[in-house]
């Protein structure tokens, strides 16, 4: 039986606006690369440059049978994550003893896809080594880049992007002559949507075009313009940017460069709005890829007194929209300033008293939210949770950074704290043990909880990549500082991430005690939901000292435990290793149906992390009920999820594990084994779940 739907292919970001012209350089970029691995659309901002990868990219979708894929590097403050950026648009994750780097490399070996490299220019090096790379090893994968540089690679081929094509100033045209200028097709869609009565006639043609002109045929700049035309009359706008501009260029008739020419439209609209729009403008600069409406209210507007409040937020920016300074995504009710506008607004800010005020809101909502979301992630609002997470990555991100250069290292810290789930759950393993790092340099010798906690956090991550001396030897420090606090409910948890360790290691005399001590705690402080987890990791202990009545007992304990507290994800750990108990006991329909309702649990919860470890033993299930096809399946898709996430089989399992896949092949032959294995691999998790519901 084979059961298999059609994959995303693309991340390509919907387009809010449409697109106008560019027919001869979407044709060329397209016969550009017919012939070449890495073609470049460099220009000046706001020529359009990414608005034309995209364009061409979208019409290519179906040449590339492993998608098409956008990667912007715009917001990245570290070159260090240019890899994570390329990982998270194709959706991978850390896979156990390989860099990021690493993995994307061998991802994108066997790949026919199309790669679009967004703004590269600031972290360049790193971008040319890793696209450089790429190219080398992966012999059908292209790559369309665009930004002001070119990457500098011998394979490249370059594109330089045009303005748009303009109507010459002198000459009276006709109205519909004129729409045949790709600047004045532009100006009027844009115009219509500021303007809806707005329409080009022989009076007013000139104008139009002598703005175009004045505006050297730079979309952005056009759009800037054409917002206006609902604010004043086409004549008096016309006027108004042609007087700026010849006060820039001292008087003379010379244009000025592409790049100015943006900057002083942008400039001059800047000075059109009011003065509660411009602030607010200035400060949406903090924001990495936008923000919702509550965000920029809680960081925005001024403090109760004040002039903008938060309110009136949403009404300035419905103008800004309007006056096309940023866009608004209805698919993610997000508004979101273009880079160069951005870059304007940033430059502003600075020059104003209160940037770093500004900065450090940011950092303080993005604290609150990080904070709000860490104790939901273990329960029924873990999905809508994680992919808030998700969503604000990009600006959890920057605060951070921000706390960690400028702005107050403890609130920072106390972010990083409470995004150690969500880096376990998203396997983001190399940015989080580099994050907290960074956070820890400096105080890492001070006796501090929060210090402690840092180095809890980083040693779980650690743990999660197979490093267990270096875990040993973080949250050992953890722990030394906890117990100088005389912390108990830290301590505890530093004891449990030891056992786990020791656990790992099959060291299970030293995992016994350090549990029980931890156990302890945790009910000395009424820590209800790590009492169940460190009952549920005795549990395991006694299963490997043969304990199997006593380890029924330990997990039907914390099972009833995450049930009264509502720890979802704990609860289908406690029910996988119920049913690991029936297999055995030699219980296969009870192994079955327990691990079922487990697999049901995590894919309500997207945790694929513990998914996996759950088809670890759904799949001898499958095996015992006489399914083998199934069971090659599940055994299949879970280690396509291992790859994925960088994990591997637990050492103290893992001669089970081969003797369990091994049973499969047997059974099947090994040309049909083969072929469910292919398939297996071939699903989603969803897919190789429902796939085991049906009949074989």
């Amino acid at each position: 039986m084979s059961l298999t739907l059609e994959p995303a292919r693309t991340n390509l970001p919907q387009q809010i606006t449409t697109f106008v012209g560019r027919e001869r350089e979407v044709a060329e970029v397209n016969r550009m690369l017919s012939g070449h691995k890495l073609v470049s659309l460099i220009g000046s901002g706001g020529t359009g440059k990414t608005r034309l990868a995209l364009e061409v990219a979208a019409k290519r979708v179906e040449k590339y049978p492993d998608g098409v894929w956008f990667i912007d590097l715009s917001a990245l403050a570290d070159p260090l994550l240019v890899p994570q950026a390329f990982a998270t648009a194709l959706g991978l994750h850390e896979e156990g003893g390989k860099t990021l780097a690493e993995t994307v490399l061998t991802h994108l070996r066997s790949k026919d896809a199309l790669l679009i490299v967004d703004n590269a220019e600031h972290v360049i090096e790193q971008a040319h080594q890793l696209c450089a790379t790429i190219l080398t090893e992966s012999p059908v994968v292209q790559m369309l880049a665009a930004g002001r540089k070119a990457l500098g690679l011998p394979a490249e081929r370059v594109f330089q992007v045009p303005s748009l094509s303009l109507p010459d100033p002198k000459v009276n045209y006709s109205p519909k002559k004129l729409e045949e200028f790709e600047a004045v097709r532009l100006f009027i869609d844009r115009a219509t949507k500021s303007d809806p009565e707005f329409q080009v006639s022989r009076e007013n043609g000139r104008l139009v075009a002598r703005l175009c002109h004045q505006l050297d045929g730079i979309p952005l700049a056009i759009e800037l313009a054409a917002a206006m035309t609902s604010a004043m009359p086409i004549e008096e706008l016309s006027t108004k940017v042609g007087e700026r501009f010849l006060a820039l260029t001292d008087g003379g008739t010379s244009f000025l460069p592409r790049a100015q020419t943006l900057r002083a439209m942008i400039g001059w609209s800047y000075d059109q709005l009011g003065e509660y729009e411009r602030t607010l403008l200035r400060r949406l600069s903090v924001f990495v890829n936008g923000c919702r409406v509550e965000a920029a209210a809680a960081v925005c507007a001024d403090e109760p007194g004040g002039g903008m409040q938060a309110i009136d937020v949403e009404d300035f920016l419905e103008t800004l929209v309007e006056r096309a300074f940023i866009q608004y995504d209805e698919a993610t009710c997000r508004f979101r300033l273009l880079e160069t506008v951005r870059s304007y607004g940033r430059d502003a800010l600075e020059e104003t008293i209160e940037a770093d005020a500004i900065r450090e809101r940011h950092l303080r909502y993005f604290r609150d939210m990080a904070q709000q979301a860490e104790p939901l992630l273990n329960g029924p609002e873990a999905r809508v949770q994680l992919a808030l997470l998700d969503e604000e990555h990009e600006n959890l991100r920057a605060a951070m950074e921000w706390g960690h250069k400028g702005g107050d290292r403890q609130v920072a810290m106390q972010l990083a704290v409470s995004l150690s789930t969500f880096y376990q759950v998203r396997s983001i393993f190399e940015e989080g043990c580099a994050t907290y790092g960074a956070l820890l340099k400096s105080v890492e010798d001070k006796v501090d909880s929060l210090v402690a906690d840092c180095f809890a956090a980083q040693g779980v991550l650690l743990f999660r990549q197979g490093q267990f001396g270096l875990t040993r030897q973080r949250v050992g420090r953890a722990l030394a500082i906890y117990e100088e606090l005389e912390d108990e409910h830290g301590t505890a948890k530093a004891l449990n991430t030891l056992a786990v360790v020791a656990l790992q290691l099959k060291e299970f005399d030293v995992a016994g005690p350090l549990f029980e001590r931890a156990l302890a705690l945790f009910k000395n402080v009424g820590e209800e939901r790590r009492v169940a987890m460190t009952l549920n990791n005795l549990g395991i202990l006694a299963v490997h000292l043969g304990q199997i009545p006593k380890a029924k007992e330990l997990y039907e304990e914390a099972l009833e435990v995450n049930k009264r507290s509502g720890n979802r994800r704990f609860e289908a750990g406690n029910l996988t290793n119920l049913a690991d108990l029936g297999l055995r006991e030699g219980a296969a329909m009870r192994a079955r149906d327990l691990a079922r309702r487990a697999c049901l649990l995590h894919l309500e919860l997207g945790d694929r992390q513990n998914l996996q470890d759950t088809f670890e033993v759904l799949a001898p299930a499958e095996l015992m009920c006489g399914r083998p096809y199934v069971a090659a399946i599940l055994f299949a898709n879970k280690e396509a999820l291992m790859a994925e996430l960088g994990t591997a089989v637990a050492p103290f399992v893992a001669e089970e594990y081969k003797k369990n896949v091994n049973a499969a092949q047997r059974a099947l032959g090994d040309e049909t084994f083969r072929a469910a294995f292919t398939e297996g691999r071939s699903l989603t998790p969803e897919e190789a779940f429902k796939a085991s519901l049906e009949d074989f």
